[in-house]
């Protein structure tokens, strides 16, 4: 085997081991684009659910009782912005 054919058996060698590698690496980043894609989709149906159970307590109370709730209203609002803003 002359040093040439050494040098293009070792490349294709390599490349093929790169290749293998980014299939690899290819392969994990969907795993966890997928993972974080789940998370993000439980953090925003929590959300809606408080959102929900908010909208519907506020259609009960009083104005007196509103006064109360009003400020973690406010918090739940700016975070569905903020979650919004994001996506």
């Amino acid at each position: 085997m002359t040093e040439k054919v050494r040098y293009q058996a070792k490349l294709e060698e390599n490349i093929d081991q790169l290749k293998q590698l980014l299939e690899k690496l290819n392969k994990e980043a969907e795993a966890k684009r997928e993972d974080q894609q789940h998370q993000e989709i439980n953090h925003l149906e929590e959300h809606i659910k408080e959102a929900e159970i908010t909208h519907s307590d506020i259609a009960k109370i009083g104005d007196e009782l509103w006064h109360d709730i009003k400020e973690g209203v406010e918090d739940l609002l700016a975070r569905i912005s903020d979650l919004l803003k994001h996506h």
